[in-house]
């Protein structure tokens, strides 16, 4: 087969990537996180309404609660939903549930009864970690599926307001308190398990053409290859960036979209990043309030984030002089200076995201924003 789409690959990202090395020693998703909690464990690794969360303070957090989940007895495999916006909640359970050899099995926080009764359903879900606003959504479809053990927590528990006073039966399920249970599983510890490549990682779900919703199973080699990929996009820019300390990533797409779930969280911990948590998107002023003082490098999103953000004058204030090649999952920011077309990159109108120069820079590594990159070819 001719790869054609691989002329439309930038210069200095590799058309193929091998990750047979990474098999052999990382092993799993978590092997690859947990190597990135130790080397940046001084650094923030996401900031969500002014609380910052260190690398070090995720690798703890999660670790306890992934020695709660299993002081439940959940045998290695078991599903666990998690139901939560973009809070430093989210980060938290997810390394938790994959470093304790679970499967995360993303749902939309704002989705329906009828759908969440699906989700947890079809995947098999035994325990979630969810908004106590969306306790009453669980409580009526418990029944008809396996969860037994919910961890439930507030959108401002994380940034010192008292969460919610839950213990014992609730609904027919055990409730627990996000900050009870890790005190639990700090006391109880956590036994490290041996994870492979082959390991189920995620159930990601969608809904199809035909209307119906589909589940995609994640292997761990699924998702460090697609890592490597993203991270490779991005490393061609770095060498011309050196006041770049650590880059920063505004964290607007929903876990539940695979773009979001790999670009926006699982590569900026790789990269040891930063990640701005925008627990709601539909925000734009308090989008805008919470990325003033940032200097943003990497901005995924899709058209109508864009097009909001880029209607506000104030958006014209903040420091977008550091951008480097945005990924986003489909642009046609028209009328706001911003426009791609048939996949080329185009330079940033200066009036609404600042200046920078970028003398010398091959045109692959101008600042820019540009459609998602042509699928990298993976050996799995």
């Amino acid at each position: 087969m001719e790869r054609v789409w691989t002329g439309a690959i930038p210069a200095g990202v590799p058309v193929e990537h091998d990750v047979s090395h990474y098999e052999a020693n990382c092993e799993s998703l978590a092997t690859l996180l947990e190597q990135s909690l130790r080397a940046h464990a001084n650094a923030c690794a996401f900031v969500c309404m002014g609380r910052e969360l260190s690398y070090a303070e995720l690798d703890a957090r999660s670790r306890h609660l992934a020695g709660w989940f299993q002081m439940q007895g959940l045998e290695r495999g078991a599903r666990i939903a998690v139901m939560l916006p973009n809070l430093l909640q989210f980060p938290i359970a997810l390394v938790a549930i994959v470093r304790a050899g679970y499967v995360a099995v993303n749902v939309d926080p704002h989705c329906a009864a009828l759908e969440l009764e699906h989700r947890l359903a079809d995947s098999g879900a035994q325990a979630i970690v969810l908004l106590d606003t969306s306790l009453a959504t669980l409580r009526a479809v418990r029944a008809s599926t396996a969860i037994r053990h919910a961890v439930v927590t507030s959108a401002s528990e994380m940034v010192g307001a008292r969460g919610p006073a839950l213990a014992g039966e609730n609904g027919g399920m055990a409730c627990i308190g996000f900050f009870a249970a890790a005190a639990e599983g700090a006391e109880a510890g956590f036994s490290p398990v041996r994870l492979t490549a082959g390991d189920t990682a995620v159930l990601q779900y969608g809904c199809a053409a035909s209307g119906a919703w589909k589940s995609v199973t994640l292997l761990h080699r699924h998702l460090i290859a697609n890592l490597l990929q993203w991270q490779a996009c991005c490393e061609p820019a770095h060498p011309w960036r050196t006041e770049i300390d650590q880059p920063a990533t505004v964290v607007a797409l929903p876990h539940q979209n695979l773009f979001g779930l790999t670009m926006c969280c699982l590569l900026t911990m790789r990269r040891g990043g930063l990640g701005i948590l925008m627990p709601d998107p539909s925000d734009v002023p308090g989008m805008i309030r919470a990325l003033r003082g940032y200097r943003v490098q990497a901005f995924a999103g899709i058209e109508t984030i864009y097009e909001a953000l880029s209607s506000e004058p104030e958006f014209a204030a903040l420091d977008f002089t550091q951008l480097v090649p945005v990924p986003a999952s489909r642009l046609a920011l028209h009328g706001c200076g911003l426009e791609s077309h048939a996949g080329a990159p185009e330079p940033i109108d200066p009036a609404r995201l600042g200046t920078w120069r970028g003398e010398g820079l091959e045109p692959a590594l101008q600042p820019c924003v540009f459609r998602m990159l042509p699928s990298t070819i993976n050996r799995l």
